[in-house]
């Protein structure tokens, strides 16, 4: 059985890696059986196709999940009828990729060595934190996946995502005229002050502690005039430890009730006499400032809406670009 289940496995690896070959006598029409569009003169192929939607990892994946299916789905015409039709579904996005690396082409984009540097740089910073590790603990990943060093695995990310840092570089130079000036910002907020209305606000800090008879220590070394910064960084188990035990501002509903409750309850520049339990730990609570509820200030979101309104225009102004060079291209799609 797992025999014949590795062979099938290579024979799906074969069908979708392996171009179609055409013999000697095939008609003109024929040949042309491996099309799936041309799109100004230049053709894609079902092959190509095929690589751009990952159909090789799709059929893998149904595969492991259900070989049956799978197996119905490449030896009828039904089930080939459906691969085509999920073929259709990932087209429209390969001509529009083909598209925007004619135009990056046309208008001599290139990325200089300082900014494949600055995404490469990027990309393993979003590694690193999405996965927690330090860079030992990354290059030892990669050592496991059969590459050497951080060179070996610079020279694959720019290699593999060679079109889609040409084609971001490119969006940068069709939207970076985008700007969004005070009065349209302040316009925008006028219409939606709803949006920066805000309840009761508390400015605090805490020390947080695991261990319960600890309390009393730090308690009393706050009585006898010992800084709450200073024995926050000394004894603080949280994450804001180093930062004196700052939380910022909250609203209500942003802490744990007990926290909350009882940072509502203090007066500013007070001190809880008492540490409050929760499932983090023992806080010792202070808060240093109180707000009313209210509206945002304009000065006060400013850059804020006008972060938000120019992501909306260059996210417009892009899907017209694309759109402009959709309508003027020569599109013929072959895919029945």
């Amino acid at each position: 059985m797992f025999k014949k289940s590795f062979i099938f496995v290579a024979i799906l690896v074969l069908m979708f890696t392996t171009p179609i070959i055409a013999t000697e006598g095939t008609s003109s029409n024929e040949s042309e059986a491996d099309l799936a569009a041309i799109v100004d003169g230049e053709k894609i192929t079902i092959s190509e196709l095929d690589q751009f939607a990952n159909m090789q990892q799709l059929i893998m994946s149904l595969y492991q999940s259900n070989q049956q299916f799978t197996q119905l789905l490449l030896q009828t015409e039904a089930g080939q009828d459906l691969l085509n039709e999920y073929r259709k579904t990932k087209l429209d996005g390969m001509i529009t990729m083909e598209l925007l690396k004619m135009e990056a082409e046309k208008r001599n984009i290139e990325l200089s060595e300082e900014e494949k540097d600055k995404m490469f740089n990027q990309q393993l910073a979003s590694i690193k934190q999405n996965n927690n590790l330090t860079n030992d603990q990354l290059l030892s990943s990669l050592n496991e996946q059969g590459i050497s060093s951080l060179e070996e695995y610079k020279g694959m990310f720019l290699e593999n995502n060679k079109d889609n840092l040409v084609i971001n570089k490119l969006m940068q130079e069709v939207t970076n005229e985008v700007k969004i000036s005070d009065e349209k910002a302040k316009e925008y907020y006028n219409n939606n002050k709803n949006q920066y209305e805000y309840g009761e606000q508390v400015n605090a800090s805490h020390i947080l502690l695991k261990d319960e008879e600890k309390v009393d220590e730090v308690l009393n070394k706050l009585d006898d005039g010992k800084e709450f910064a200073e024995l926050a960084e000394e004894y603080s188990q949280g994450p804001t430890a180093k930062d004196g035990g700052k939380l910022g501002f909250f609203s209500e509903g942003e802490m744990v009730p007990a926290f909350e409750e009882k940072a509502f309850d203090l007066e500013v520049g007070e001190v809880s006499n008492e540490a409050v339990k929760t499932d983090y730990g023992y806080h010792i609570i202070k808060v240093t400032d109180k707000k009313e509820a209210g509206v945002a200030s304009f000065e006060e979101v400013k850059s804020n809406i006008k972060e938000n309104l120019s992501n909306q225009q260059r996210q417009k102004s892009w899907e017209e670009f694309v759109n402009q060079l959709r309508d003027e291209a020569e599109i013929e799609k072959k895919l029945d």
